[in-house]
């Protein structure tokens, strides 16, 4: 199914398609992998390189202190994914096993968890080729891996983001003179871009394989690329944002030729498989920076970073959609910041967000309810660094940064009903190439 173009509803149509969904019967539905209160025992990051791309593995002590444990190859080279653009979305744990998106190599590696140590054992994805194999993740640039569970089988869905372009206009949206992708090669308007490479895969995860590998959705390439998707708590939604297309052109007016979107769709289980329906989509207009998606513990609310309802990207973004009020409004707050959210985790009743702002690494948080975003106390202040990633874990009891500044650091931070405060930091190898990308706790959330 190719998805050119989307139903753009208005905010209380819009809303009032996502209550129906969220109020489905739980026994007609599955899990996803926000589910859980474990406490975490072992956290996994990505060390990217052009050589290889290595998982560091660290252990978490029960005061929150980490070390790091080994560190394994996934059998694929590292890097920046070859559009340009990084979500830290590339990491997910199920059951006993670490999935990791390869970007820069357009495959998707498995490892078996060993729950005492934390050790990790690539799983052979092809055993009719000598060697420990991956799989193709079945288009270009993996950037964002979900997991759910429906009829006591486990399902992995891969977001392929496809060519970013960049598009050049004389400073109104509509006048778009051409379009480069990330090598820099004119190709035209943005439609003239591939579309089967921009897609959403769904895999079954059968001891370690991935299996049955079909493609959901295809996206056209005049909507944007994809960024990241997320999963509905009860696996009855999907979430998915797309990066819009930026405005290469300097002193113009129009900071996107394309605006990111937002939009939801039902997972719908049929007899040949699964499929999306109900599109909706929530037009935000112009959207700035890394653009990510996170439901509402409980399925009740559904938060966007970065997503701007004006063309104003001076200030930090964060859009909350309540869920079960077919009357309510988007709520919208912008705090002003000196740039965009880089991380955002949401707890998993839906009451409390964290959002970081990437350029002094502050780390905001909120207290949500349908009336909107209240803030609660001084934002937690992450030793100066970006904020790369963040993850609850352990009841909410923590979150787990992967931060950027003079060095690369992984940094536990304790949750105590309103108060914040860092409970161990661990700096991680110099020789990381382009650096870390994504995190992943075991057990999982």
């Amino acid at each position: 199914m190719f998805h050119k173009k989307f139903n753009t509803l208005s905010t209380a149509a819009a809303v009032g398609t996502l209550a129906i969904l969220a109020g489905c019967n739980a026994d007609d539905v599955g899990s996803s992998s926000q589910e859980g209160a474990s406490a975490a025992r072992f956290v996994y990051t990505t060390a990217q390189s052009a050589d290889d791309t290595r998982v560091i593995t660290h252990r978490v002590a029960e005061n929150g202190l980490l070390a790091e444990v080994s560190s394994y190859s996934a059998g694929a080279i590292g890097g920046q994914s070859v559009s340009g653009v990084e979500t830290d979305d590339i990491l997910a744990v199920v059951g006993g096993y670490l999935i990791v998106l390869n970007s820069a190599s357009h495959s998707v590696s498995v490892f078996s968890i060993n729950e005492t140590s934390g050790e990790l054992t690539r799983v052979d994805q092809n055993e009719a080729v000598d060697g420990v194999q991956n799989i193709h993740s079945g288009g270009l640039n993996p950037v964002s891996v979900e997991t759910f569970e429906r009829g006591e089988k486990t399902w992995v869905l891969v977001a392929n983001q496809g060519v970013l372009q960049v598009c050049v206009n004389q400073g109104q949206a509509q006048s778009v003179v051409g379009c480069e992708d990330q090598n820099g090669q004119l190709v035209g308007e943005p439609r003239s871009i591939v579309q089967d490479e921009r897609n959403i895969r769904i895999y079954q995860l059968v001891e370690g394989m991935l299996v049955g590998g079909k493609t959901l959705q295809r996206f056209a390439p005049d909507i944007g690329a994809l960024a990241e998707i997320s999963v509905g708590p009860r696996a009855e939604q999907l979430a998915v944002v797309t990066t819009g297309i930026p405005n290469a052109q300097p002193d113009v007016s129009s900071g996107y030729v394309l605006p990111s979107q937002g939009m939801t769709y039902s997972i719908v289980n049929r007899a040949d498989g699964f499929s999306l329906a109900d599109a909706a989509d929530l037009g935000f207009g112009q959207v700035a920076g890394t653009h990510l998606v996170r439901w509402g513990g409980n399925g009740s609310a559904l938060f966007f970073a970065n997503a701007s309802l004006t063309s104003n990207t001076s200030h930090l973004d964060l859009v909350g959609v309540p869920l079960l009020d077919s009357e309510s409004a988007l709520r919208y707050v912008a705090m002003p910041a000196k740039g965009y959210v880089s991380a955002m985790a949401v707890s998993m009743d839906g009451d409390r967000v964290y959002a970081a702002e990437n350029a002094t690494g502050h780390v905001y948080q909120f207290a949500w309810s349908d009336n909107g975003f209240s803030p609660v106390n001084e934002p937690l202040v992450a030793s100066g660094d970006v904020v790369k990633s963040m993850m609850l874990s352990g009841g909410d009891q923590t979150i787990f940064m992967l931060t950027n500044g003079q060095n690369w650091q992984l940094t536990s931070v304790g949750v105590s009903g309103d108060d914040l405060s860092v409970t161990g930091s661990v700096a991680l190898p110099d020789s990381a190439g382009t650096g870390f990308r994504g995190l992943a706790v075991y057990p999982s959330r």
